[in-house]
């Protein structure tokens, strides 16, 4: 990301109000998490990303959720941090055309 790209990031995000960041931090943080034998239950294609560099999902996480769902692909991104569709988004781009391209996973 280019040091206009962050400040671009940085001017939306805080445009949204103090109630808005307030709501989505507690529901990012106290929404409990879904436990991973649920995750068989989704028929849905599905779309795993995971990066080399983010602070906030690790790989394994990526690999637990891809090993219980039934209709998923995984694509790894590398050097790449929590937001590959800034950071990287060609590479990112491509992982999603390839996904939905896929036939065996519509």
């Amino acid at each position: 990301m280019t040091k206009e790209d962050i400040g671009h990031f940085v001017e939306v995000g805080l445009q949204a109000s103090n109630a808005a960041l307030r709501g989505t931090l507690k529901a990012n943080y106290t929404t409990p998490a879904i436990p991973i034998p649920q995750y068989a239950a989704v028929r849905a294609p599905v779309l795993i990303l995971v990066t080399t560099h983010d602070p906030f999902g690790t790989f394994d996480q990526a690999v637990a959720m891809s090993d219980a769902l039934p209709n998923r692909g995984i694509q790894v991104i590398t050097r790449c941090g929590h937001s590959p569709m800034w950071e990287k988004p060609s590479e990112f781009a491509r992982a999603v055309a390839v996904f939905l391209k896929t036939p065996d996973l519509r």
